[in-house]
């Protein structure tokens, strides 16, 4: 499913909707959350919130414990680089987005797959 030998790349994917978010996302996420809102950056907490987001190739959630066994296996480039990719997927089909911004559309479904630079060494 995710190879980790050396000479195959680490795939990992999320996948994110309005009506997965709401079935996702857990108390723990929105602490982490709030947490990153006023500078916070625990990684810890928010590799566990991905690790609620990680799909295999069929889009099936993967759980937690898969999940943070193949985060764990990321170097500290490739961390921030997939970090960046979950948040930028994550608020763009956010739970509760932001009112007050005229908008009346719905976010979009989205599959996010990455591919960590140090992942082709």
């Amino acid at each position: 499913m995710f190879p980790f030998l050396k000479d195959k790349p680490i795939k990992i994917r999320f996948f994110m909707s309005p009506e997965t978010n709401k079935k996702q996302y857990t108390v723990f996420d929105q602490i982490t959350i709030d947490r990153l809102r006023h500078g916070d950056r625990s990684d810890e907490r928010l590799y566990i919130m991905m690790s609620h987001f990680m799909v295999d190739e069929k889009n099936q959630f993967i759980g937690e414990e898969k999940g943070m066994k193949i985060l764990e296996k990321l170097t500290s480039e490739d961390s921030e680089q997939v970090i960046k990719q979950f948040l930028e997927a994550f608020q763009n089909t956010a739970v509760n987005p932001p009112s007050g911004n005229g908008s009346t559309s719905t976010p979009e479904a989205g599959l996010v797959e990455t591919l960590p630079a140090g992942s082709q060494r």
